[in-house]
């Protein structure tokens, strides 16, 4: 049987499925939000105590403590590590801007780094040149899926006692070809459940995860007003930062279904893959083991490749086409961002392709059949 020509379709592809999972997983969702309903734990109930021990499992680490955001667990991590005004914390340049705005709450100072060709994360060579007796932390990112190489990074901190902080909001149960798995090479490691990630919270969630107890039990203090859970006094400066017994409930689910997500994502990677290995005006990012949260690729006709899928009915996305500290947001701050080369090549060749889960083989081939017709 011959296959039907795609090209003379339209077909309506978003960049996001969450209205796909909903549709499909509804019966075990709406018998989960019952049960927490009736439970009438909402807050710091058994699904949020459950959920962070299973998430402390998954990720082999010792404690997990949930927050409202990523962008809380970052800020919580930079106050744990004793950061203050004045302090320099190394970043990447190229980012989703929550990686740098705790930094600058905290009133440190970010220090960018460049980033590599092959993942586009921190490049760990020029990470050693911006170290000073000022750097107190290092924030790296796993971007898009990937893990981020971090041998060479972790043995730099650990050789200059600098306090080491994972951004794990893309690659949630990635792990390198060393086997090194993202989240465990750091003092503490930051997971993001927004509803466009791997697993997502049906509204704002994050977590912090970490080895130490006494980060353990001051992170939980920073998110639960300062109180000390063992004398019930609060007793340092602490925030409103938890998630309900309904985001920990949905979140425990879809943990158990993380490696059928991940395969699927990495099947329709794959089907990318083979397409645009035939094409010499694009490429895609190379990534150890990804989990493909983003699916990323370089081309120089950017724009005219958004605008022609546009048309097709593809929806894209572009992660970044702004450095960090290029934001209007740091002309009111203080940083250093010198001796950049590559990031400033690749922020008007980047753009995402839609890819999740719920993604059928005739959506994949519509994708790829249109990027062929495209550059061919």
């Amino acid at each position: 049987m011959c296959k039907v020509n795609l090209l003379y379709l339209q077909m309506d592809i978003p960049f996001y499925g969450l209205k796909r999972f909903f549709k499909e997983h509804t019966p075990e969702l709406t018998g989960l939000f019952n049960e927490v309903g009736l439970s009438g734990q909402y807050i710091m109930g058994s699904k949020v105590q459950a959920f962070e021990q299973e998430l402390a499992r998954f990720c082999s680490r010792k404690y997990a403590v949930t927050v409202s955001s990523c962008t809380e667990a970052l800020y919580f991590s930079l106050l744990a590590a004793g950061v203050k005004p004045g302090d320099e914390v190394i970043v990447p340049s190229f980012s989703f801007i929550a990686t740098v705005t705790p930094v600058l709450q905290a009133g440190a100072v970010p220090v960018f780094t460049d980033i590599r060709s092959d993942t586009l994360s921190m490049d760990a060579d020029d990470l050693i040149k911006k170290i000073t007796p000022k750097t107190k932390a290092i924030i790296f990112v796993h971007l898009f899926g990937a893990t981020c190489p971090v041998q060479d990074i972790f043995k730099t901190a650990c050789e200059r006692n600098i306090f080491l902080i994972e951004d794990n909001a893309h690659s949630l149960g990635s792990t390198n070809d060393a086997g090194i798995k993202a989240g465990t090479q750091s003092h503490i490691s930051c997971v993001s459940f927004d509803p466009t990630k791997i697993i997502g919270g049906f509204g704002t969630a994050g977590a912090a995860l970490t080895d130490d107890e006494s980060l353990f039990e001051l992170l939980k203090k920073l998110g639960n007003q300062g109180k000390n859970r063992k004398t019930g006094q609060h007793d340092i400066l602490g925030f409103n930062s938890r998630i309900s017994d309904f985001q920990a409930a949905f979140l425990s689910y879809q943990l158990t279904l993380m490696g059928t997500f991940i395969k699927k994502r990495i099947q329709v990677a794959e089907a990318y893959n083979a397409t645009i290995d035939t094409l010499s005006d694009i490429q895609y990012i190379q990534k150890e083991r990804s989990v493909f949260h983003k699916y990323v690729i370089l081309t120089n006709k950017r724009d005219d490749l958004r605008t022609y899928l546009s048309d097709k009915g593809i929806q894209t996305l572009i992660h970044y086409n702004t450095l960090l500290y290029e934001h209007p947001l740091f002309h009111g701050y203080k940083y250093r961002a010198s001796h950049i080369n590559f990031a400033p090549q690749i922020t008007d060749k980047v753009l995402s392709l839609p890819i999740y889960p719920e993604m059928n083989d005739t959506e994949i081939r519509y994708v790829t059949e249109n990027l062929l017709k495209f550059f061919n």
